[in-house]
């Protein structure tokens, strides 16, 4: 186990990699997580800092999350500071109306960003049909976007577009055109990143197979 750890400069992917885990698993304990994220920038190659660092860290991302009036409960009322098309609005009550129902609320964030993918879901019967998806996939980019909020980057949206894409032709890009697409551009400099594109696409993957276990979870139930 790395404990003491050393003064290191903490670089913008390293904070991106803090603020993951604060809010990915915020129930885990500052100083057991903060453990894990010394073994974590071992493995990755950067600088360790030590458990003292790394605990205000979390404790500051997830203040930050907690304050970000985005992340309240949306509803109508909310219109007036957060406003979304008014054409999205028949999918957005659709889905808050699905999480009332097992006890969530539909986050502010989330209902935009609802707003926002919904029209690659198909006409209104399909995205009826395909609510639960599209409930999936914009709460895992709000997670990401908060993220990226908190760490103090930029969303990269070259992933997002690249995913709508293959939705709207109903095909995957080929690898190596991919690739491509997702390779830093050489005048965008590696601390100006939050997440890069690849960490970015790891991440949704976990966020995906973790909202299919809990489906299976509670169908089973």
């Amino acid at each position: 186990m790395v404990r003491k750890g050393k003064r290191a400069r903490i670089t913008q992917e390293g904070r991106t990699i803090i603020a993951t885990k604060a809010l990915a698993y915020p129930r885990i304990p500052r100083t057991e997580l903060a453990e894990q994220l010394q073994g974590e920038f071992k493995r990755e190659g950067h600088g360790v800092p030590t458990i003292e660092t790394l605990e205000r860290r979390i404790s500051w991302y997830r203040n930050h999350a907690q304050d970000d009036p985005q992340d309240k409960p949306w509803s109508i009322a909310t219109l007036d500071k957060f406003p979304i098309p008014t054409e999205a609005l028949p999918i957005v009550l659709w889905v808050w109306f699905r999480q009332q129902e097992r006890g969530y609320p539909l986050s502010i964030r989330e209902a935009k960003w609802i707003a926002r993918l919904y029209p690659f879901y198909g006409d209104v019967d399909q995205q009826l049909k395909l609510a639960q998806e599209l409930e999936c996939d914009a709460k895992q980019w709000a997670v990401v976007e908060l993220i990226t909020d908190v760490a103090g980057g930029t969303l990269d949206w070259r992933v997002i577009q690249i995913q709508l894409y293959e939705r709207l032709i109903n095909q995957k890009v080929d690898p190596e055109l991919k690739a491509k697409l997702l390779s830093a551009p050489k005048d965008w400099p590696q601390e100006k990143r939050r997440l890069t594109a690849q960490r970015e696409e790891e991440f949704l993957q976990r966020k995906k197979k973790e909202a299919h276990d809990e489906r299976s979870h509670n169908q089973k139930g």
